[in-house]
């Protein structure tokens, strides 16, 4: 089976929930992959992307520490709940997303990347950023180079409307 096609089954057997979880991985996911290919530009060097595909979710099981991009993504989409575990798991056993942890002083802080599989899934359902937020990253006043990957939630002040942040939330 050609693999855009596999891509896009995988893609239906998701349900609304992980489709949407899905999405805001993906977003994030491309959102940072965009930050790393203009950092020369910017006179930086890029880690590999085995370093930076690795988003911060935010913390698990206590603690008050701020609340990773992906959560807030999942927040401003109005979807993360107390579900947000068994949904993480699901897609993990599809093959979809990896998760790690990594030991805070209450609790953990929770990250996730997108498999190959799962790119290719969000890509065969034309899940890519929007034009509204493109042209918000285009848009930067303070070209600061760091106004975009936190969150997509949109605000009615800060930089373009839309409050972003380090790339994968970091």
């Amino acid at each position: 089976m050609p693999p855009a096609k596999r891509a896009a089954e995988v893609w239906a057997e998701l349900n609304d929930r992980q489709r949407a979880y899905m999405r805001a991985i993906y977003h994030k996911d491309q959102e940072a992959e965009q930050f790393w290919k203009g950092a020369r530009a910017r006179g930086k060097t890029a880690p590999p992307a085995s370093q930076w595909r690795w988003l911060d979710y935010g913390p698990v099981g206590g603690g008050s520490a701020d609340h990773g991009a992906v959560q807030r993504a999942l927040e401003g989409r109005g979807i993360r709940d107390a579900g947000t575990g068994s949904t993480l798991k699901a897609l993990e056993e599809r093959g979809l997303i990896k998760t790690r942890a990594r030991a805070m002083l209450q609790g953990y802080r929770l990250e996730v990347q997108l498999t190959r599989d799962g790119r290719a899934a969000c890509r065969a359902a034309g899940s890519t950023p929007t034009g509204r937020e493109t042209r918000a990253r285009a848009s930067c006043p303070r070209r600061c180079g760091q106004c975009w990957p936190r969150c997509a939630a949109p605000v009615t002040k800060g930089c373009s409307g839309t409050i972003w942040g380090r790339p994968g939330g970091g």
